[in-house]
């Protein structure tokens, strides 16, 4: 049987399946080179490709990434976090898409009011732009979190990300975002009741823009806003706003309605102020925190007492609500942190086998070219020179393992730190948080010096012994010809003789530097003008080791 014709009908499949998977691949990569400058045709261009044609999942992840992306930059944002998921599962590594993929996530989480999951997502988002230096979503990135806060009325951090996203955008001169970033900041001081302010930069949004922009009309809203605020409202000039943005704009919410039936109210058409407020009600606006607001005030307004009491109890049941999710943005926080400190320990703890490699090679070729150069020469001199090396090495790996092991300890200290995170749903008083936390670091600062000192008392005495026996006694000279020196003193000259670094020493003995330096010009010129019994085998090891620059 003749097989050539089936053979070349599998190359030819194979083949012709290998260019379709090269051919959506590099579609995509064209897609994403233009998807910023052209959202619209890159949404028409991803919703021609074919599902089927996405093979590997790399294609998939990058299809879902871009999709998600295209459809939010034309005011389609997904309702459903599955669209991005093949991106989600497949971004892993610290990348850009990592980070697009985490931003987009939380876009999607924000616009389905899920905000503890929408703050972790744009928190993680943060860090890895700020880390990559893309400066633009980095500041997508604050203005969202600004944004989220927002919504469960953390006034407080709300400003803070505002403020904090408008002078990355001034940095990077990115003046498409400027009236946006001042929008958020004029609608956080007017909720921490900063009116006036809030007042003037809601005047430099609406200055020449175009009326019926949607940043302009929600620039004309928050003015309605602080006038119905005010002590004394002008109705006239909310009814004016409301209805020009109600006839020319993109319309109203519930809580815009709520507002419009309140100026209506003041302005003395209650009948037609008492048939909006039918409907609303019909439609929920007595489970919305901010219109109950308003109903309280209209009603208060009216002097009907029993309804506004009924109102003010509906207030304060929410508050819980808001109460309970704000504690939930603290802990997503402090889990996003606690996931970031993790990596920064893993790639900590890899730079230091890195390091401790190339130490132990490096230490055992010196090892074997002194040890060459000893049985050549065979002299004295050399042979000293030998034992300081190996002294050397032992004390630097010696305090690379004391090194890692306060490092250790610091992490054991602080990790139970985020146990602690549960507590924070029974406080509602920020100064006790804070409180908390500063209790915890002064505790944690306090366990690293007990550290520090218990490494520097119990193993500087194995530390002599070895000076001893590597350089011919020098510590014991050094105590019988010196016995009026402190033992701080002779502790200096201990490891300013192993080629410590001076940062080192005075980390070790709590000293300020320039203490540290005073004190070892005043010991080498003790010793300098000694005439003891040892003078003439410490004077040369004096001024080697305030030559010396020998660092860990």
């Amino acid at each position: 049987m003749n097989r050539l014709p089936i053979i070349a009908v599998l190359a030819c499949v194979l083949a012709s399946t290998a260019c379709t998977g090269r051919g959506v691949g590099a579609q995509l990569r064209e897609i994403e080179s233009y998807i910023q400058e052209k959202p619209d045709s890159a949404l028409v261009s991803l919703q021609a490709i074919d599902s089927a044609s996405l093979i590997t999942r790399a294609e998939k992840a990058k299809y879902s990434l871009l999709l998600t992306m295209a459809m939010d930059k034309n005011y389609n944002t997904p309702k459903d976090i599955s669209v991005l998921s093949p991106a989600i599962r497949y971004y892993r590594r610290n990348s850009r898409h990592k980070a697009l993929t985490l931003f987009y996530a939380g876009v999607i989480y924000y616009s389905t009011e899920d905000y503890t999951n929408a703050l972790s997502s744009f928190s993680q988002a943060e860090d890895l732009f700020d880390a990559q230096g893309d400066r633009k979503y980095y500041a997508m990135s604050l203005s969202y979190i600004g944004l989220t806060f927002n919504a469960c009325h953390n006034k407080d951090e709300e400003l803070i990300y505002a403020e904090k996203a408008y002078e990355v955008y001034r940095e990077i001169k990115d003046t498409a975002h400027f009236p946006v970033a001042l929008l958020n900041i004029a609608l956080a001081y007017n909720n921490n009741r900063r009116f006036r302010e809030a007042d003037s930069l809601l005047n430099l949004v609406c200055a020449g823009a175009d009326s019926s922009h949607y940043t302009t009309e929600s620039a004309l809203l928050l003015k309605n806003d602080i006038n119905l605020r005010s002590e004394t409202p002008d109705p006239k000039f909310s009814i004016n706003i409301l209805e020009h943005v109600r006839d020319k704009g993109h319309g109203l919410d519930m809580e815009a309605y709520c507002q419009y039936a309140y100026a209506l109210l003041l302005d003395g058409q209650e009948e037609r102020s008492n048939k909006l407020l039918d409907k609303l009600l019909d439609a929920g606006a007595a489970e919305d925190l901010d219109c109950l607001f308003l109903l309280f005030r209209m009603e208060k307004k009216r002097g009907d007492a029993v309804k506004a009491l009924e109102y003010k109890e509906a207030i304060d049941s929410l508050r819980d609500k808001y109460v309970v999710r704000m504690l939930e943005q603290s802990l997503f926080r402090v889990q996003a942190e606690n996931a970031s400190l993790k990596e920064a320990k893993t790639r900590m703890e890899l730079r230091h086998f890195h390091i401790t490699s190339t130490l132990i090679g490096a230490s055992l070729l010196l090892l074997l070219i002194a040890i060459f150069l000893f049985y050549r020469h065979r002299n004295r001199t050399l042979r000293q020179e030998i034992d300081r090396l190996i002294i050397i090495r032992d004390s630097v790996a010696g305090s690379l393992q004391g090194m890692e092991d306060v490092q250790k300890s610091y992490y054991l200290a602080v990790l139970p730190v985020f146990k602690e995170v549960e507590t924070f749903f029974r406080i509602q008083d920020t100064t006790a948080l804070e409180r908390m936390k500063a209790d915890r670091t002064r505790h944690i600062s306090r366990e690293l010096d007990r550290l520090i000192d218990e490494a520097n008392n119990e193993e500087f005495g194995k530390f002599e012994e070895l000076l001893n026996t590597r350089m011919n006694g020098v510590m014991e000279k050094l105590r019988s010809d010196f016995p009026e020196f402190q033992e701080r003193d002779y502790r200096i000259l201990g490891y300013s003789f192993a080629g410590f670094k001076d940062s080192t020493i005075s980390i070790l003995l709590h000293l300020n530097p320039s203490t540290l330096r005073s004190q070892k010009s005043r010991l080498k010129e003790k010793i300098r003008h000694s005439d003891t019994k040892y003078s003439a085998f410490l004077k040369p090891l004096c001024q080697v080791f305030v030559a010396n620059k020998t660092s860990l």
